[in-house]
C-alpha cells in the first residue's frame, strides 16, 4: 500500500514571506560583515600598532581577517530570528497542506 499527499507540489513550494525572510537574513549577514570589516580596519588597526608595535600593514591584515570573522558570527547570530522564522512558516505551511489528504493506493508487486 502506497500513502501520497494530495497536494505534494505545493507543499514544496516556498512562500513569499519565506523567501523574503531568508533574503533578509542574508542581507543582514553581509551588511554585518561590511560594517564590520570597514569598523576593525578604522579602529583595531592602530589599537594593535599601539599594543605590539609591528608594521602597520601586519596590523591592518591581523584588523580586517579578525573583524572579518567576528562580524561575520556576530551577523548570524543577528540573522537567526529571521532564518528561525522562516523556518518555522515553512514548516506550518507544509502541514497545513499535508493535514488537506492522502491518497492511498494499493498497489501490490507481483508474486503476492
Amino acid at each position: 500500500m502506497n500513502v501520497y499527499p494530495i497536494h505534494t507540489n505545493t507543499a514544496d513550494k516556498r512562500h513569499w514571506v519565506v523567501r523574503w525572510l531568508r533574503y533578509t537574513g542574508y542581507l543582514e549577514v553581509i551588511a554585518v560583515v561590511l560594517v564590520g570589516l570597514f569598523y576593525s580596519y578604522n579602529m583595531l588597526t592602530p589599537l594593535l600598532y599601539m599594543a605590539f608595535q609591528i608594521d602597520v600593514t601586519i596590523c591592518a591584515l591581523i584588523a580586517i581577517i579578525l573583524g572579518g570573522f567576528v562580524s561575520f558570527v556576530a551577523g548570524l547570530g543577528i540573522s537567526l530570528p529571521c532564518w528561525a522564522l522562516s523556518m518555522m512558516i515553512d514548516d506550518l505551511h507544509a502541514l497545513r497542506v499535508y493535514s488537506q489528504g492522502y491518497s492511498v493506493t494499493d498497489v501490490r508487486p507481483r508474486g503476492e
